[in-house]
């Protein structure tokens, strides 16, 4: 089954510092499933689930399974 590979970064108004994540690539079918594999840290799961502190954008298709592929964190 094919599904959307989506990159997931933080807006300005997240104000994120260290021991966070500031991006995700993940395997989902819709943008809302795709917030849900995201992982969390010192951000809080809320910028993950909220459209004003994160962007969703589809970056292409894949054949792989659904859930977390890659993410930049911020070590402090």
């Amino acid at each position: 089954m094919r599904h959307n590979i989506y990159l997931i970064h933080i807006t300005e108004k997240a104000n994120i510092g260290y021991d966070c994540f500031d991006s995700h690539v993940i395997i989902a079918d819709t943008p809302k499933e795709a917030r849900t594999f995201c992982l969390f840290g010192d951000e809080g799961e809320e910028t993950w689930m909220n459209g004003i502190y994160s962007i969703v954008k589809k970056i292409g298709e894949s054949n792989k399974a659904k859930g977390h592929v890659l993410s930049s964190f911020n070590a402090g």
